[in-house]
């Protein structure tokens, strides 16, 4: 095995529907990799989200957290924001906006991005 290679994950996932329309969603895990002196054998990261729907149209908010393999000491913290408008059960509009640390233990790694996208599930 080659050195930050990875190697083993362990994920859990709980979704709870508050009413009809709203859920609230948590996804928490560890992957592990081959580590050296300066990364990380274990990487922990979560995910809490929220969706609301209202016919046509849904809200999605997440938040989420995810340890930096290459650094000993970095985070990357992440949170979007996005508007869907459902045109069929497998096709919808989005539009979204998206804030993204990549890594704290780096200065200037901050992405800001907004998005406008048609999603088809095949």
């Amino acid at each position: 095995m080659s050195n930050n290679e990875f190697n083993d994950k362990v994920q859990l996932g709980v979704n709870y529907q508050l009413q009809k329309n709203w859920d609230v969603y948590f996804i928490g895990g560890l992957d592990t990799y081959k580590n050296t002196s300066t990364t990380r054998e274990e990487v922990e990261y979560s995910l809490l989200g929220t969706s609301y729907t209202m016919g046509q149209h849904k809200v999605v908010f997440n938040t989420m957290q995810r340890d930096v393999q290459s650094s000993l000491t970095g985070v990357r913290k992440k949170n979007q924001l996005s508007y869907q408008y459902l045109l069929s059960k497998r096709t919808d509009l989005q539009a979204f906006t998206d804030n993204d640390t990549v890594d704290s233990s780096r200065s200037n790694v901050k992405v800001r991005a907004i998005g406008l996208g048609i999603r088809h599930n095949f």
